[in-house]
């Protein structure tokens, strides 16, 4: 029987992403807005800070525990579990954003001493078990085709998010403190409500002792992977900051922030790209290949659209395409690794995350008084090398797979 030839758009393929896509670039959007918000504050410390704590934030969560959702979708499928075990996957996000709320007020402790900044990082703490919560019913509500259901989670928490932050600023005419506040409660709006669907799943009874075993051993993993993270970010962070002058340093929070958030948007689709996809691996690389490209267009498209919108001016137009770029690259090392783990739950491909934020560490300690474009620059290299060391990865992982499939 002749195989059916399928195409970089395959509707079976990228149709449950565009769904997620069009939710998360409104809620991208409005994450702009308060960005551009955030830079017009950043001569404050806590508005540097604000904006520093939650790149790490996004970037650490957004990652790790969508990994997670794609480690307990493949237990489900290959050992037969339902939803009656929500309990404990529930408690998995509970304990690992406990354990990256512990880290980050660590790092926020190591980041500076300022009272504000405390409070502010203390304030935006709150959100983040909400969001690892959020994150795994995510991914476990796109694996069973509930995408519509997150689209209107991800467009009411923008307009919880825009009404808190009104409602606190009137109240207390503290900005800082208003954005900070409002983003946790609209996180906590996101964990609420991506869980009603699944709570009617719950069984209180007991369960087999080696699925908690599973699913702890899940949990501990990503959790040291996150940790890991956040302390790299932090360095990353700080090292930067004695770099660049405070100018160039607030460019570079805002483009790492549209960096974060165009990661977080295109992340969906990788994710369902990587569990969805059932023809062959060759086809697999060319459609994520193919896939991400499509989302570079549409980036760089808008790309003036948001210089004008952060800046109020086009010339920042080429960095916003150079974050493009740096996305691009990352989301095609992303698509590699994930879909790895997606047929191999137990593969350390994870731990390759660190290869980009190590080697701008590195690169950058060379540099003396560097731009903010270079850094981006160097962000783009990383990225590549990431992507290739990625590709050598998936190369040896398919040979191991062959085989296995032969020996068998």
């Amino acid at each position: 029987m002749k195989e059916k030839k399928l195409y970089i758009f395959d509707k079976s393929i990228i149709l449950p992403s565009i769904t997620m896509f069009k939710s998360r670039v409104l809620n991208m959007a409005m994450q702009l807005i308060i960005t551009a918000l955030i830079y017009q504050l950043s001569v404050d410390n806590a508005g540097f800070f604000l904006l520093s704590s939650q790149l790490i934030q996004i970037f650490v969560v957004a990652s790790c525990t969508f990994f997670i959702g794609i480690n307990i979708k493949s237990d489900i499928e290959n050992k037969n579990y339902t939803y009656e075990n929500y309990t404990w996957l529930l408690m998995t996000g509970t304990i690992i954003g406990l354990l990256i709320t512990l880290m980050s007020v660590i790092s926020i402790h190591y980041y500076s001493d300022h009272t504000v900044i405390k409070k502010t990082a203390l304030i935006l703490s709150i959100g983040i078990i909400p969001l690892c919560i959020y994150s795994v019913n995510c991914a476990i509500l796109e694996s069973t085709k509930q995408e519509r259901y997150m689209v209107k989670v991800n467009s009411l928490s923008i307009l919880v998010n825009v009404f808190a932050l009104i409602v606190l600023y009137l109240f207390t005419g503290d900005l800082i403190f208003s954005i900070a506040l409002s983003i946790s409660i609209s996180r906590a709006y996101m964990a609420i409500s991506s869980s009603i669907p699944l709570i009617k799943f719950i069984k209180w009874k007991k369960i087999d002792l080696p699925y908690i075993k599973d699913i702890m051993n899940i949990g501990i993993n990503e959790a040291l992977t996150s940790t890991s993270l956040v302390i790299l970010m932090s360095i990353l962070i700080r090292f930067v900051s004695t770099l660049i002058s405070n100018i160039e340093l607030s460019k570079l929070f805002v483009y790492m922030g549209v960096m974060n958030y165009l990661f977080v948007t295109g992340f969906s689709a990788i994710i369902s790209l990587a569990s969805n996809y059932r023809g062959s691996d060759s086809n697999f690389l060319n459609i994520a290949m193919g896939t991400n490209f499509f989302y570079l267009i549409i980036f760089s498209a808008v790309s003036p659209l948001i210089s004008l919108m952060l800046f109020n001016t086009l010339t920042e137009t080429i960095d916003i395409i150079t974050c493009a770029l740096v996305i691009f690259f990352d989301l095609i090392a992303l698509s590699i690794i994930n879909r790895i783990r997606s047929k191999s739950s137990n593969s350390k491909s994870v731990y390759l995350k660190v290869i980009p934020i190590i080697t701008v560490l590195v690169v950058t300690s060379t540099l003396i008084s560097p731009t903010s474009f270079e850094i981006l620059l160097t962000f783009v290299c990383s990225n590549i090398l990431y992507m290739l060391i990625s590709l050598i990865w998936y190369s040896i992982w398919k040979k191991k797979s062959l085989f296995l499939e032969k020996l068998t």
